[in-house]
């Protein structure tokens, strides 16, 4: 399976180091146009598909048979991003707190057997 990434937050680099021993990373793309960690992201796991618009990578996921997406963009940015990846009818995994507000999950319930959340607290202090 190929994982495309969708998101350049700072605790993406220990997710990457996770995925790769299991699976190939097709892509990486951020939801900011100007990223600095997009680049460094992509040159320290040496992935070739880059993309500084998040909807360019769903048009390169198409082409991919079997495909999934891991989303680590802002809280913010995850209800546009998860929308859009669901309609592809691809795997999602989706890290942090998905929504601030609850009720938000609500319009996502008809696509629970694609989308799978997880939150890690490994990497905190607190």
């Amino acid at each position: 399976m190929e994982i495309s990434i969708i998101g350049t937050s700072k605790i993406t680099h220990h997710h990457i180091n996770v995925l790769k021993k299991n699976f190939k990373i097709a892509s990486i793309s951020s939801t900011r146009k100007g990223s600095k960690n997009l680049k460094k992201i992509a040159k320290k796991f040496k992935i070739k598909k880059v993309f500084y618009n998040w909807k360019k990578s769903l048009d390169f996921s198409k082409t991919k048979k079997n495909s999934a997406f891991f989303i680590t963009s802002r809280i913010e940015d995850n209800e546009k991003i998860l929308l859009e990846c669901c309609k592809l009818k691809k795997k999602i995994f989706i890290e942090k707190p998905v929504f601030i507000k609850s009720k938000k999950f609500n319009k996502f319930l008809k696509f629970n057997n694609q989308i799978f959340v997880g939150y890690n607290r490994l990497f905190y202090n607190n």
